[in-house]
């Protein structure tokens, strides 16, 4: 599927699914719902950019970290993109962006962030 007829969630939308995952008992519905999050774009707006770092994925040099927060608390944002170009124009703790790219997966860490949200295939855009 293209990413122009992707549906577009927040990051408050997507830890509402992630919550449905979580709270279904049926297996074959956990399954449906991970599917359902995993064929979505994430859109992040006006964000300050918390760190730029070295990539831990394959296929990406670097990634873009930035918190969000939400409703239920911090979301740690890790934005993956291919362009190097624009992520060397941002400055730790000041740039701003807007973001879009596919969920890739939930993950918790043990600091203070409620939540660790990872965006693949991401469009960075500087606002900042």
């Amino acid at each position: 599927m293209t990413d122009l007829f992707k549906e577009k969630i927040s990051v408050e939308q997507a830890l509402r699914a992630k919550q449905n995952i979580d709270q279904s008992q049926n297996p074959a519905m956990k399954h449906e719902l991970k599917q359902d999050l995993g064929a979505k774009r994430v859109i992040l707006t006006n964000v300050t950019v918390k760190k730029v770092a070295a990539s831990s994925q394959i296929g990406y040099d670097f990634c873009v970290i930035s918190d969000v927060t939400t409703s239920t608390g911090t979301v740690e944002c890790y934005i993956f993109s291919s362009d190097n170009t624009t992520m060397a124009k941002l400055r730790d703790g000041y740039s701003r962006i807007n973001a879009e790219g596919d969920f890739s997966r939930f993950f918790s860490l043990l600091d203070n962030t409620l939540m660790t949200l990872e965006i693949t295939d991401a469009k960075i855009t500087i606002v900042q």
